[in-house]
């Protein structure tokens, strides 16, 4: 079955800098300002503790976290959607 039989598309991954300007994320700036702004000093990323659930009201019912686990490299979702 083709990619886009599904009424989805395909899936594009891309990667950036961590402290890429958060504009060039269009409707996710405010998404990567407010990771950005949790990073600790001397950290790459933001602990999952340094968000709170109203964090991301605007976001409610629109995200996933997830955990990627070791050999093999498998992802579990934590939490998907609201």
């Amino acid at each position: 079955m083709p990619d886009n039989m599904n009424g989805l598309g395909r899936w594009e991954y891309g990667a950036c800098p961590l402290d890429a300007d958060p504009a060039l994320f269009g409707p996710f700036a405010d998404l990567v300002s407010l990771w950005q702004g949790r990073i600790r000093d001397g950290g790459r990323i933001p602990p999952r503790e340094a968000f709170d659930f109203f964090d991301f009201e605007g976001w409610w019912g629109r995200i996933a976290i997830s955990r990627i686990e070791g050999e093999p490299v498998d992802v579990r979702f934590v939490l998907w959607g609201t």
